[in-house]
């Protein structure tokens, strides 16, 4: 069983309250918000074990006890079939940008990349048969449950006697899972023991509710208790960052007692990110610039679904926030935000497109200088390495390297992991930047 996906587009509450059932009779059922069956369709031969919509609402798919994994309309149209295999498929899931499914066979976990027929990712996750499997939007992580008992995650703090794992499934914000165990008891899991550091001081996340923070030079420290479940953590740039599922709280480093506080949209956050001037916030609801006065500053649009964004998707710059545009991966917007704390709507903010000649992967904007020579690196995906200047009149994109494995910007340029090498590129101008390597 599966709710149709929140979207935000105009489209009218009642689209979104339709739900996918699957049945032991090989067919899948499409019930309306009233109750009303819309639509019953014959899928598989035996049961049909999985049924979920694409998270962007544009089609579903289905996998069997015949093996086969199909992709069907969002009205119940065979499109194709992706997977046919000689076992059952007891799970299959879309990724989160709606590219590629990840479906079990026995032990093994493969993932296939719908616009290409070629590549597939095949690996063995556990010693039993997969049962279950569910794919995070917000950290991309994957996690799976298996007959051997064992749900497998990168770390966790205990393993309780639970039998196999009949399903999971990730909260909307990331940090908790939930598994229906074999002797009858739902397991609940949530992240904690978050490092964070940045400068001299090192803030650690050691309950639900409880944030530790610590000025390493002068050894002055702190237990910060919150109402709510703490679900992001941001540390840098003279201030603490920590959002709740319903309050976001801004300390400044200097009195970490007394912070800023606004409530938010809702308590569905993917990421904060943080620069000199000001705070962006991606949550479901859209993306938000606030002052670290919590004032809110712009509601930049990136896309129908800003919480798919990863990390490597979006960078904030003082004046400035760069994200891939998610239905093209060449082009980039780049938003100009306010400086004051004059409120702006999203159609006042002056938009820059920049159109690279590859699908962009990793992007990070410079936080030094004014914004006429803001400058961004970017990462493509055959790893090669490049620097634009946003506000030039015809932008170039100028090569600083190749196979390069990550980037990421720094308050006086940005460092790169190139060749086994982290180089460090100071100056804003490509034309007398400044390199240093270390192996």
């Amino acid at each position: 069983m599966h709710l149709f996906p929140k979207l935000n587009v105009g489209t009218s509450k009642h689209q979104h309250d339709v739900i996918l059932v699957s049945s032991a009779d090989g067919k899948f059922s499409i019930v309306n918000h009233n109750g009303r069956i819309e639509k019953i369709v014959n899928a598989h031969q035996g049961a049909c074990l999985t049924a979920q919509w694409s998270p962007d609402g544009a089609g579903l798919l289905t996998a069997g006890e015949d093996g086969f994994v199909k992709v069907w309309s969002r009205n119940g149209l065979l499109r194709s079939t992706i997977v046919q295999t000689d076992v059952p498929c007891y799970s299959a899931v879309w990724s989160p940008d709606s590219s590629a499914i990840l479906h079990t066979k026995n032990n093994f976990l493969i993932l296939k990349q719908l616009n290409s027929s070629n590549k597939i990712t095949k690996w063995k996750a556990h010693e039993g048969l997969i049962i279950c499997t569910a794919w995070n939007a917000n950290n991309n992580l994957i996690i799976s449950g298996s007959e051997d008992g064992f749900i497998k995650w990168s770390h966790c703090l205990d393993r309780p006697s639970t039998g196999s794992i009949y399903s999971v499934a990730w909260s909307s914000d990331g940090t908790q899972i939930a598994a229906a165990c074999a002797n009858g008891h739902v397991l609940f899991a949530h992240i904690i023991d978050r490092e964070y550091t940045w400068k001299n001081f090192a803030c650690n996340q050691i309950g639900r509710k409880v944030i530790s923070i610590k000025d390493i030079v002068s050894d002055q420290s702190d237990q910060l208790d919150y109402p709510d479940r703490v679900i992001q953590i941001a540390l840098g740039f003279n201030h603490l960052v920590i959002a709740t599922v319903k309050q976001c709280f801004i300390h400044k480093l200097s009195s970490w007692n007394t912070p800023v506080t606004f409530d938010l949209k809702e308590g569905t956050i993917s990421m904060i990110l943080l620069s000199e001037r000001c705070l962006c916030i991606v949550e479901r609801a859209g993306t938000s610039i606030y002052s670290y006065m919590g004032r809110l500053l712009a509601s930049p649009r990136c896309g129908t679904r800003p919480e798919t964004l990863g990390r490597a998707a979006i960078s904030l710059g003082p004046d400035s926030l760069a994200a891939i545009d998610q239905t093209d991966r060449k082009t980039i917007q780049v938003f100009d935000l306010p400086t004051g704390l004059i409120v702006r709507s999203s159609a006042d903010n002056a938009i820059t497109k920049l159109t690279h000649k590859m699908t962009v992967s990793t992007i990070a904007l410079s936080q030094t200088g004014p914004i006429n020579e803001r400058q961004m690196a970017l990462l493509d995906y055959n790893r090669d390495l490049y620097v634009v200047t946003v506000k030039e009149n015809k932008p170039k994109f100028s090569k600083l390297g190749r196979t390069g494995c990550n980037a990421t910007r720094g308050q006086c340029g940005f460092v790169a992991v190139n060749d086994s090498r982290y180089n460090w590129y100071q100056r804003l101008h490509v034309s007398s930047k400044t390199r240093r390597s270390l192996k």
